[in-house]
């Protein structure tokens, strides 16, 4: 079985319908994760790694996606003559 399938994601949106993924992880797993991170001789290590490297890939896009919203809704409640003056 590989480690991220303890991990259950969901997918929610905020009051701005960005869509924000929630991770859940039972606590003993948790401690597992921080266990194999802090023991780099541990035979996991390598994997819980990489594990992490996906998550905070995943957040790194979360991020973006949520700074285009805003920069969408941003440009949505602006006239054409206060975006052309921003942009020009």
């Amino acid at each position: 079985m590989n480690i991220i399938d303890y991990v259950t994601f969901t997918r929610k949106p905020n009051q701005n319908g960005v869509i924000h993924e929630h991770a859940e992880v039972p606590t003993f797993t948790l401690a597992y994760y921080f266990e194999c991170l802090l023991n780099p001789n541990h035979p996991e290590h390598a994997q819980v790694v990489r594990f992490a490297h996906e998550i905070q890939a995943r957040a790194h896009e979360e991020r973006l996606e949520h700074g285009r919203a805003m920069m969408r809704q941003t440009r949505a409640n602006m006239t054409e003559e206060d975006w052309s003056l921003l942009v020009d």
